[in-house]
Protein backbone atom coordinates (compact mmCIF):
# COMPACT_ATOMS: atom_id res chain seq x y z
CA UNK A 1 0.00 0.00 0.00
CA UNK A 2 2.75 2.42 0.93
CA UNK A 3 4.61 1.60 -2.31
CA UNK A 4 1.49 2.43 -4.37
CA UNK A 5 1.18 5.85 -2.75
CA UNK A 6 4.84 6.62 -3.46
CA UNK A 7 4.43 5.61 -7.12
CA UNK A 8 1.33 7.78 -7.51
CA UNK A 9 3.06 10.76 -5.90
CA UNK A 10 6.14 10.28 -8.12
CA UNK A 11 3.98 9.98 -11.25
CA UNK A 12 1.97 13.10 -10.34
CA UNK A 13 5.16 15.04 -9.68
CA UNK A 14 6.66 13.93 -12.98
CA UNK A 15 3.53 14.96 -14.90
CA UNK A 16 3.53 18.35 -13.19
CA UNK A 17 7.19 18.93 -14.03
CA UNK A 18 6.77 17.91 -17.66
CA UNK A 19 3.72 20.11 -18.18
CA UNK A 20 5.43 23.12 -16.63
CA UNK A 21 8.32 22.79 -19.10
CA UNK A 22 6.10 23.92 -21.99
CA UNK A 23 3.99 26.43 -20.05
CA UNK A 24 6.83 28.92 -19.65
CA UNK A 25 8.21 28.62 -23.18
CA UNK A 26 8.21 31.76 -25.24
CA UNK A 27 9.10 30.32 -28.66
CA UNK A 28 9.49 26.90 -30.21
CA UNK A 29 9.88 26.98 -33.97
CA UNK A 30 11.98 28.44 -36.74
CA UNK A 31 12.36 31.97 -38.00
CA UNK A 32 14.16 33.44 -41.00
CA UNK A 33 14.34 37.11 -41.74
CA UNK A 34 16.30 39.54 -43.87
CA UNK A 35 15.59 42.67 -45.94
CA UNK A 36 13.55 40.62 -48.43
CA UNK A 37 11.46 38.28 -46.27
CA UNK A 38 10.22 37.28 -42.83
CA UNK A 39 9.21 33.63 -42.49
CA UNK A 40 8.29 31.96 -39.22
CA UNK A 41 6.80 28.62 -38.27
CA UNK A 42 6.01 27.98 -34.62
CA UNK A 43 4.56 25.34 -32.33
CA UNK A 44 4.69 27.79 -29.42
CA UNK A 45 4.65 31.58 -29.73
CA UNK A 46 4.26 33.54 -26.49
CA UNK A 47 6.20 36.66 -27.42
CA UNK A 48 6.69 39.30 -30.08
CA UNK A 49 9.04 38.62 -33.00
CA UNK A 50 9.84 41.18 -35.64
CA UNK A 51 11.83 41.83 -38.78
CA UNK A 52 12.66 44.90 -40.86
CA UNK A 53 12.19 45.11 -44.63
CA UNK A 54 13.67 47.86 -46.80
CA UNK A 55 11.02 48.82 -49.34
CA UNK A 56 10.72 51.35 -52.12
CA UNK A 57 7.51 53.18 -52.89
CA UNK A 58 4.96 50.79 -54.45
CA UNK A 59 6.98 47.66 -53.55
CA UNK A 60 4.58 44.94 -52.49
CA UNK A 61 4.87 42.26 -49.82
CA UNK A 62 2.81 39.07 -50.02
CA UNK A 63 1.52 38.27 -46.53
CA UNK A 64 0.30 34.79 -45.61
CA UNK A 65 -0.89 34.02 -42.08
CA UNK A 66 -2.03 30.65 -40.79
CA UNK A 67 -2.89 30.62 -37.10
CA UNK A 68 -4.01 27.18 -35.89
CA UNK A 69 -4.18 27.85 -32.16
CA UNK A 70 -4.11 30.78 -29.74
CA UNK A 71 -4.01 34.43 -30.76
CA UNK A 72 -1.62 36.54 -32.80
CA UNK A 73 -1.46 40.19 -33.75
CA UNK A 74 0.33 41.18 -36.96
CA UNK A 75 1.54 44.76 -37.36
CA UNK A 76 3.37 46.65 -40.08
CA UNK A 77 4.97 49.93 -39.02
CA UNK A 78 6.80 52.56 -41.04
CA UNK A 79 10.07 54.25 -40.03
CA UNK A 80 8.13 56.76 -37.92
CA UNK A 81 6.56 53.84 -36.00
CA UNK A 82 3.12 54.65 -37.45
CA UNK A 83 0.85 51.60 -37.66
CA UNK A 84 -0.03 50.93 -41.27
CA UNK A 85 -1.52 47.47 -40.70
CA UNK A 86 -2.83 45.86 -37.52
CA UNK A 87 -4.69 42.54 -37.73
CA UNK A 88 -5.73 40.10 -34.99
CA UNK A 89 -6.12 36.39 -35.65
CA UNK A 90 -7.64 33.43 -33.81
CA UNK A 91 -7.58 30.08 -35.59
CA UNK A 92 -7.76 31.50 -39.09
CA UNK A 93 -5.91 31.90 -42.37
CA UNK A 94 -5.43 35.16 -44.24
CA UNK A 95 -3.68 36.32 -47.40
CA UNK A 96 -3.13 39.97 -48.25
CA UNK A 97 -0.68 42.19 -50.09
CA UNK A 98 0.93 45.20 -48.44
CA UNK A 99 2.02 48.02 -50.76
CA UNK A 100 4.65 50.45 -49.45
CA UNK A 101 3.39 54.04 -49.59
CA UNK A 102 6.95 55.46 -49.66
CA UNK A 103 10.62 54.47 -49.56
CA UNK A 104 11.84 53.33 -46.17
CA UNK A 105 12.40 50.65 -43.58
CA UNK A 106 9.25 48.84 -42.47
CA UNK A 107 8.92 46.72 -39.34
CA UNK A 108 6.74 43.62 -39.44
CA UNK A 109 5.89 42.17 -36.03
CA UNK A 110 3.99 39.10 -34.92
CA UNK A 111 2.90 38.99 -31.27
CA UNK A 112 1.55 35.64 -30.07
CA UNK A 113 -0.25 34.25 -27.06
CA UNK A 114 -0.38 30.45 -26.85
CA UNK A 115 -0.16 30.47 -30.65
CA UNK A 116 0.68 27.75 -33.17
CA UNK A 117 1.00 28.32 -36.90
CA UNK A 118 3.13 30.07 -39.50
CA UNK A 119 3.55 33.42 -41.21
CA UNK A 120 5.23 34.43 -44.46
CA UNK A 121 5.99 37.99 -45.53
CA UNK A 122 7.82 37.96 -48.86
CA UNK A 123 8.79 41.01 -50.90
CA UNK A 124 7.85 40.78 -54.58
Amino acid sequence: MNSKKIRIICLATLLLLLSSCTLGRKFNGSSTGNEEQFIMSYDILNMKRQNKLNLKKDDSVNCEITNNKGKITVQILNEDKEELVTKNYEKETDYFTFKAPKNGEYTISVDGKKAKGNVNFIKN
